[in-house]
Order: structure tokens, then sequence, then C-alpha cells
């Protein structure tokens, strides 16, 4: 009985529900439910005006459409003697702005921006100097919340004088005032010179209570009023570069205010305007906006650190004011020194030019007299060497300006603050200069050539073991940037100097491992081709050079592990073991090394006793292809293998016996074997590579064949594949043959 009494209910009450639609959806339009709220909005009743207000917002609420007829009516209301009234109708205006924003108004006067939305602007504007804190407080608010408010209201509401726009006429002082032939005016007036004579008809004048509205709204008594005031020139001035110039004395002025949490917001927002828009402040602003850093609180000046940090300067002159006032609070405060270096760093990157006509004042540098050395623990002097590197790195030509023993600061104190320092390619540039400049003035003086380059192969090797710190402190980027500068120096050092080629290509190849590992951890993708590339980089350097057994293999192998881990998470993304295992990665990283001097690589060439660069021959019988081949620094030849790459990427392995290996030299062999091709007929000629290879057995049997044959390290063309190889020859043997059916 119960469900069928509830099923009678739902039933009545739905036919309820339909006969009531029906009844508005007929008799009650949505203008004239509007009209008989708009008739309430003048009751005597001040619950009652509020109430209809409020009923108005509520539709508003639901997608109904005010209607412009109610925003005469509205405008009203902001007289209103009740100070709930007065917010209801301002928020009643905001809302049918925000729909009619383009909507025209009758023109007032002359050259008018007849739109709702000025209209409104200036109409909330007067609310200002309303006597209720509450009120004062919700029209700053409201005034920030406009959009596409024109100009030049905007900048009448920063400013107290009061624009006109009417027409006038100036008069001399002996011209007539009797504009027309009645004989009524036959007298002539005097006028002083210099009044103005206002033609009525022509005359319109803001409300002097809309002018300067933001400024009423800053110079408030109550925190409340300025907090809401700051918040709306901040909107404006992030959406109008031109408002954002003329806010900006405004808002410096706030940089006095006796509360803290005002000249917080006011440091705050112009950080914000500033990262939108190029500020450029002029001696006087500057000097308001340094007043910042004596504030007693570090919150107060860190926050302003970072607001310099975006600004800029109109010349060198400020940019020296500017360096001078930040070296001072470093002085007066120790503990703000990591911001200051990370404020100049910004300065350095935004006025490269004004830092280069200072580089002789902040280096001490004197034209008759040869730089002296600075000591590059001094905290003024690491902020100078701050400034001008990071200066460099826009204008690198300040490089060639510097004295010499500044470079050796730069790689010392970037370690020490990475964040603060470029990663210069263009430095090794400038050692390349200086390398050059010391050969022709000093006859060609080998070795200390030689020494400068063993210098700057060390200085790579303590970069590299830096590596370490700025991945355990999150520095992933930076630690990405050592390593592409690291490769660069490591590239001109190869091509510079021929007996440490090998050892600089076997550390190169290490830093591709750790670049791997690096955006891995980064960017935590899922790409097993990168656990491949690091899996076959690390056989790669056990078998392709020897010594690397005395000083790589044990972080080789730990390689190995991580790239299984990483495998294997792939599988078991939710497992709470993997999970943890992932948070270890980091630890894989780079632990300080020692690469010897012991390091040979593995050389190979090859070559064919056969002169033609076409072959032809009978596709019905083998052929035989004598090899030759040249092989440096292999310990054991047995493991060499003669690799066939088809044209169908189809590979072929020969195993030359052992008595083809003829021993050359130490770990040198000659290599005298063949191969025989066993083809069907071809329709035209195709090339085919030679290569020699070295087989070995992986580590991890199962995950490492998997892992290597990814990525195609090993022929996937071949079956009963049970070991990997190594190709060693950089340039292969390249024939041309044609297998052809003899008739």
């Amino acid at each position: 009985m119960s469900e069928s009494a509830s099923r009678q209910d739902n039933k009545r009450n739905s036919n309820l529900y339909k006969e009531k639609a029906f009844f508005l959806k007929n008799h009650f339009s949505i203008r004239n439910i509007q009209k008989i709220i708009e008739y309430f909005l003048v009751d005597e009743d001040e619950l009652v005006r509020k109430a209809a207000l409020l009923t108005l917002i509520h539709l508003h609420s639901n997608n109904i459409q005010l209607h412009i007829t109610l925003y005469r009516q509205l405008k009203k209301l902001l007289k209103d003697t009740n100070e709930d009234v007065r917010i209801a109708a301002m928020n009643a205006i905001w809302l049918l702005v925000s729909q009619n924003g383009d909507y025209k108004i009758i023109p007032e006067y002359d050259n008018y921006h007849g739109l709702l939305v000025n209209d409104a602007f200036m109409k909330i504007c007067n609310m200002i100097n309303d006597s209720s804190v509450t009120v004062r407080t919700k029209t700053c608010a409201i005034l920030g919340s406009f959009k596409n408010v024109h100009i030049n209201y905007l900048c009448q509401a920063l400013t107290k004088k009061i624009l006109s726009n009417f027409k006038y006429k100036k008069q001399d002082q002996n011209s007539s005032s009797s504009r027309n032939n009645s004989s009524r005016s036959s007298k002539k007036i005097k006028i002083p010179s210099g009044d103005l004579l206002l033609d009525n008809e022509k005359i319109y004048l803001s409300d002097a209570s809309a002018c300067g509205a933001f400024v009423h709204g800053l110079e408030d008594e109550y925190q409340e009023v300025r907090n809401a005031a700051l918040d709306s020139i901040c909107e404006h001035s992030l959406q109008s570069l031109l408002f954002a110039q003329k806010a900006i004395v405004f808002l410096v002025d706030m940089f006095n205010d006796e509360i803290f949490e005002i000249r917080l917001q006011a440091i705050h927002i112009l950080h914000k305007i500033a990262s939108k828009h190029v500020i450029r402040l002029s001696q006087d602003q500057l000097q308001n906006v340094l007043s910042s850093l004596q504030d007693a609180s570090s919150i107060s000046r860190f926050a302003a650190h970072k607001m310099l940090s975006a600004l800029y300067v109109v010349n060198s002159e400020c940019a020296k004011i500017l360096i001078k006032a930040l070296l001072n609070d470093i002085t007066a405060y120790k503990e703000d020194q990591e911001s200051v270096y990370n404020c100049f760093k910004h300065i350095g990157l935004k006025h490269a030019d004004f830092i280069e006509n200072l580089i002789p004042v902040l280096l001490k540098i004197e034209k008759p007299f040869l730089p002296q050395e600075q000591v590059s623990d001094d905290p003024i002097h690491i902020g100078h060497i701050i400034l001008i590197y990071n200066a460099a790195s826009i204008k690198p030509k300040i490089l060639y300006q510097v004295p010499e023993y500044t470079f050796k600061q730069y790689y010392y104190l970037r370690d020490v603050y990475p964040d603060c320092f470029p990663i210069l390619t263009v430095c090794l540039n400038k050692i390349i200069i200086i390398i050059t400049v010391i050969l022709i003035f000093l006859s060609f003086n080998y070795s200390l050539y030689t020494q400068l380059i063993d210098d700057l192969l060390n200085d790579v090797i303590l970069s590299i073991q830096s590596i370490k710190n700025q991945v355990d402190n999150g520095r992933y980027q930076h630690a990405l940037d050592i390593i592409k500068d690291c490769k660069s120096k490591l590239f001109y050092i190869k091509k510079t100097k021929d007996s440490l080629s090998e050892k600089v290509e076997l550390i190169s190849q290490y830093l591709s491992c750790c670049k791997i590992i690096l955006k891995n951890y980064k960017t935590h993708s899922t790409n097993i081709e990168y656990f491949a590339s690091l899996l076959q980089l690390t056989y790669q350097m056990q078998y392709t050079f020897m010594g690397v057994q005395s000083c790589l293999l044990p972080q080789l192998e730990a390689f190995r592990v991580l790239s299984h881990l990483l495998l294997i998470s792939q599988y078991l993304k939710t497992s709470n073991g993997i999970q943890k295992l992932k948070k270890t990665i980091g630890s894989y990283i780079l632990p300080s090394f020692n690469i010897t001097n012991n390091i040979k690589k593995t050389k190979v060439s090859i070559s064919s006793t056969i002169d033609a660069k076409e072959i032809k021959f009978s596709a019905e019988m083998p052929y035989h292809i004598d090899i030759k081949a040249n092989i440096k620094n292999v310990t054991d030849p047995t493991n060499l293998l003669i690799e066939v790459i088809m044209p169908n990427q189809a590979k072929y392995f020969y195993n030359p016996l052992i008595h083809h290996f003829k021993p050359s030299g130490p770990y040198s062999y000659k290599l005298n074997s063949f191969i025989v091709l066993e083809e069907n007929a071809w329709s035209d000629y195709a090339n085919i590579e030679i290569h020699i290879t070295y087989e070995f057995q992986p580590q991890f049997d199962t995950v490492d064949k998997y892992l290597l044959n990814y990525n195609e390290i090993t022929s996937a063309n071949i079956t009963n594949n049970t070991s990997c190889k190594v190709r060693l020859t950089e340039v292969p043997l390249v024939l041309s043959i044609y297998p052809e059916v003899i008739k």
C-alpha cells in the first residue's frame, strides 16, 4: 500500500509541476516577470527593495538575461539610504554590464563613448566616497572586474583632475560677448585674458566624485579598502599597458604604507605586472622602489628581490644604482644573499648593454694597468660575476672584455650557485681563441698548448662529478645543461688532441647514458626504447674500449640494473615495491669516477681484394668474396664475426677461422678471410654492406637479449640467435652485386 500511495503522490506532484510550468509559460514572460520585480525596486520598504535586487541576481544565476531597461532604475538605487541596497545595486549593475557591455546608450555629450560598460564604470566610481566601509570595499572590488572599459575612463579613475569633454572658445581681452543682434545685448562685456567661455549646450563634466576613484581607494583609512583598490588596479594593469604605466606611481607609493600586508601586496602586484608587461623605471621611480629593500621583514625583502628581477631600468646609471642598493642589502642582511644573487641573474639577462658598460667598474679594471684578480669568495665580487656572465649569455662579446681569471671563477661559482649562472657554450669559443693566440705569440709552444687542453678536460671531469649534486637537489634541467656544455668541450678536445680522442669518446658515451637516465627521471617516460638505448650504450662501452673493466664496469652494471627496473615498472606500475624503486633512480646517477689514460678503442678498417665496383655473378652458383681487415685493440679475436647486410636488411654472419687472424702487434690482428654469397636472381644491381662485429654473451641473458633486440642491436632476421653483437666498423665495406640468371 505504501508503494502505491507513493506512486500516486509522485504522479500528482508531476501533474502540478506541469500545470505550473504551463501557467508560467503562457501568462508570464521573462520580461513581464522583470517588470514586476522592477516595480518593487521603488518600494518604500528598504527590505523589499533589497529583496527585489536579490531576485534579479537570482534570475541571472539561473541563466536568465536581465533586460537593459533595468539599468536606469538600478543607477538610482546606488544612492539608496540602505547600505545593503547599494551593495546589491552595484552587483546587479555589474551583472547587467557583463551581459550587455557593448550596448550603446543615448549620448549625453560630444565625443562620448556611449557604451553601457563605460557609463556603468563611472557610476560605480562614484561609490568610492560612500560613508560605509563595506560599500567602498565592494566598490573597489567591482571596479577591478569590469572588462573592456575605455582607456579614457580608466585613466580618469587614476587622477583627481577633472577631465572635461566639451568645446570651448578662448576669448581676447577686448572681444565682445554679444552673440546675437538683439537690442538687449548692445553692451560689450570685458573678459579677463585667458578665461574660457563655455558653451552651455556642449558642456559635460564627469562627476567630481568619480575622478581619481582608484586614488581615493588607495588613500582610504581602512586596510580592506586599500587591499581591494590594489587588486582592481592589478587587474586593469594586466589588461592595459598604458594603464599599467600610469598606475606604477601609485603602486610605488604604497610601498610606504604603514600596514605590512599592504606593502607586501603592492610589491607582489608590481611584480605580477612587470611579468606581463615591459616596465621601465626612471631614476626617481627606481629610488622609490628601492625603499622596499629597507623593510625589516625578510619576506618583504625577498618579494622585492623578485619584483626587481622583473623590472627594467632606463640607463646605465640606474643600473648602477640598482646594483649598489642590492649589494648594500647583502651587507646588511646576510640571509638575503641567495635571493639577491638570483635577482642579479635576471638583471644581467635584462640589461646586457648596461652591464657591458659597467664592466670596468664591477671588476675594477683600469686601462693603464693589468687587471688584478679579485677574491672569488667575496660576496660582492660573486654578485658582479653573476651579473656579467648572465649578460654574456645574451651578448657574447662581453666575454672578450673580461679578464681571464673570471673564467676559472665562473666554473667554480657555477657549481656553488647553479641556479644563478647560465651554461655558456660560448666560453669554449673564448678558450679556443685564447689557445690560438697563445700558439701564435709563443711560437707554437705545444707544451703549453697541451697543458691547456688537459686543463680543459679536467674541468669537464669536475663538471661531470657535480651532476650528482644537481640531481640530488632536484635540478634535473641544470644537470642536462651541464652535460650539453661538457659534450661541446669534449668535441673540441677530440678534434684538437688526437691522443685524448679515445678517452674523450668514452666520456661522451658515458654522458649519453646519464642524459638518458636524467630525461627519463625528469619526464617519467614509459618508452622502452630509452631503456634499450641505455643498455646498448653500456655494452658498446664495455666491448669497444679496452681498459673499461678497471674504471667503469661497476657503473655500467648499475646502469643495466636500472634499465631492468625501468622495464619492470612498465608492467607493475601500481606496485608499492616498484614505486619505492623509482624513488631510488637518482642514486644510480654518477658517483665520482676516474677514467684512466689506458683507454684504447677498438678500431677496424675493412677492404676487399675485388677492385670492381660492380660485381655480376651467376645466381645458380655460390660466389666467393675475399675480405681483409686491420683490427686494433682487441683482446680475443675469436669473438669477431663478419656481418653482411643485404638490400632487404636481412643479416648474415660468418665466423672466420682462427688461422685467418695474423698478429700484427700488441692486441692487433690482420684478418684474411672470405664470405660465400648464395642468392637468387635479382633484377638489377644493389648494394650490400659488410661489417666486423663483436659477439658477446650478455650479463643478464633473457632481459638483456630482449632489450638489445628491441632496439635492433642484433638481427631480427637471424634464426637461433643465442648471442648479442656490437658493431666495430665505423665505415662499412659497400659492394654493388647483381646475381643474374645465366642462360
